[in-house]
């Protein structure tokens, strides 16, 4: 669907997802918008991660998400290298950074 500078200001107020799920504020920006296609892209910045958190959030708005990809978790970037289904072992400063030692 087409996202709205509401939804930004709901986002950013922290919602009520499921039902009776809170979730905290999020920071929501708009990067595209196709009208005659009716959808959007949009950068989503999350403090929490709660099961299926950002589908849940958008189904709250009457939005569906048909296209989902992580950019960072806590301190872990995502490198353009690693392809879809694949995985590599933690470096020691990502182990440090997430003070898994």
């Amino acid at each position: 669907g087409v996202v709205t500078e509401a939804d930004v200001t709901l986002f950013k107020q922290g919602m009520t997802i499921s039902g009776n799920e809170p979730v905290a504020p999020a920071h929501l920006v708009i990067e595209k918008v196709d009208e005659q296609e009716q959808t959007s892209e949009i950068r989503l910045t999350i403090t929490e991660g709660k099961f299926h958190q950002v589908k849940r959030m958008f189904e709250a708005v009457d939005k569906k998400v048909l296209l989902l990809h992580r950019e960072t978790m806590g301190p872990l970037k995502l490198t353009e290298d690693l392809t879809v289904g694949t995985f590599r072992a933690l470096t020691t400063a990502e182990k440090q950074a997430l003070a898994i030692i």
